[in-house]
């Protein structure tokens, strides 16, 4: 009876061995796991670095037209100042657009700056050539002139 009882204990050792080893095993994986939920890193955002700017080193190009103004030269480091008068970048003039109501508030802006500027006044439209119709009015290609109210045509 004895060695019954011993085969049995035997077994049981054996059986509660594998667990014990399974458990550890298991238990490694997740102290592994919360140890790495606890190490996670925490990045600190910082603001980017203020790059102190000689504007005095920078040359702006100002070309009046007759509809707008186009601004080119040395901007990329006075986009936001540029950008408060509501200009656009217009890629195929390689430069900023705003309006002619604007001009002299971004001048005087650029001049606080101590930004070198250069004005070249345009006789023509930015957007294309001008017309003077017969009326006397100013027209430019992009415009569209209604010449009769009648619906006969």
């Amino acid at each position: 009876m004895n060695t019954k009882l011993e085969k049995k204990l035997d077994l049981i050792n054996s059986k509660l061995d594998k667990l014990l080893s399974l458990y550890g095993e298991n238990s490694k994986i997740k102290q592994a796991k919360s140890a790495k939920k606890i190490s996670v890193k925490k990045t600190i955002i910082k603001p980017p670095l203020k790059i102190n700017i000689d504007y005095s080193n920078l040359k702006v190009i100002i070309y009046k037209y007759l509809d707008k103004v186009l601004v080119k030269g040395d901007t990329y480091n006075i986009k936001t100042t540029i950008r408060k008068y509501n200009a656009h970048w217009s890629p195929e003039n390689k430069g900023w657009i705003i309006k002619l109501s604007k001009f002299s508030k971004l001048k005087n802006a650029l001049e606080l700056l101590d930004i070198k500027i250069e004005i070249k006044t345009k006789n023509k439209n930015l957007d294309g050539p001008s017309k003077v119709s017969n009326s006397g009015v100013t027209v430019s290609d992009n415009d569209c002139m209604i010449m009769s109210s009648s619906e006969d045509d």
